[in-house]
């Protein structure tokens, strides 16, 4: 359970030699991770130009302002991403220790 919740969702699944299990949460959770990378590099991309434009002064406020403007359609699939992303990791972590506490010595069966 300590390596699905410090290292990625499925690494104790891998762990626990339960490799399609595994293999689906780190699936899930690598295309989860893809769309909000791809999301914040875009507005990335957008604000760093208005700024090398000077259509945005070095202003902490006014860039975090920008930021929040420009999220957009793409913040919904963004803020969708997010929510799949936490529960993957959540459903990850409740079926490693799941499957542990069933190997444990002596665990009821």
């Amino acid at each position: 359970m300590i390596l699905s919740a410090l290292v990625c969702p499925g690494a104790g699944h891998l762990y626990l030699k339960r490799y399609v299990r595994a293999g689906i949460f780190i699936a899930v959770v690598s295309v989860a991770l893809f769309f909000i990378v791809l999301h914040a590099v875009e507005i990335a991309r957008v604000v760093a130009d208005k700024i090398i434009l000077g259509e945005i002064a070095l202003d902490p406020w006014l860039i975090r302002q920008e930021i929040y403007d420009q999220r957009g359609e793409g913040g919904k699939t963004a803020d969708l991403a997010m929510v799949v992303f936490a529960a993957t990791w959540l459903v990850a972590l409740i079926d490693s220790y799941r499957i542990a506490s069933r190997q444990l010595p002596g665990a009821n069966h």
